[in-house]
């Protein structure tokens, strides 16, 4: 199975929890929020489907807006590709949102992922494209036949 979700808008990386002054922790609200957003585009693609058992495969690719302060070369270079999103944030934080969004709703816990990528690119239109697949599973289990 293969489950491609897109979720529009600038990606958003897991924040670290913050600490009340009692010493509570909890989760900042915009990480929330975002986390939010993954889960309804999932649960909205999964269309009553049953979670994924066993191995999963996570491919995301984070698409962030080009700064407006750039040159138009610039600009052109980082819509072609030729010019790397290497700022931050880290394609490490924006793929541990999706890998907790997705708990419950894809697959039942994100330790069932196996293997996953991330990728960030420029885009002038800022979103992130998810592929969850089982396909790891099923050629592993292919190779030991």
């Amino acid at each position: 199975m293969n489950l491609n979700i897109t979720i529009n808008g600038k990606p958003i990386p897991k924040a670290r929890p913050r600490l009340t002054r009692d010493g509570l922790a909890y989760t900042p609200k915009q990480t929330r929020d975002y986390e939010r957003s993954i889960k309804r585009a999932a649960i909205i693609e999964m269309a009553g489907s049953p979670l994924m058992d066993g191995a999963v495969c996570l491919d995301v690719q984070a698409f962030f807006p080009i700064p407006s302060s750039w040159s138009k070369k610039r600009k052109a270079m980082a819509l072609d590709g030729t010019l790397a999103h290497t700022s931050k944030p880290d394609g490490s934080n924006v793929l541990k949102s999706i890998e907790d969004a997705l708990n419950g709703v894809v697959y039942a816990d994100d330790s069932q992922i196996v293997k996953s990528t991330i990728s960030k690119h420029y885009s002038d239109r800022p979103r992130v494209q998810v592929t969850v697949s089982d396909e790891f599973a099923e050629s592993t289990e292919r190779n030991l036949l």
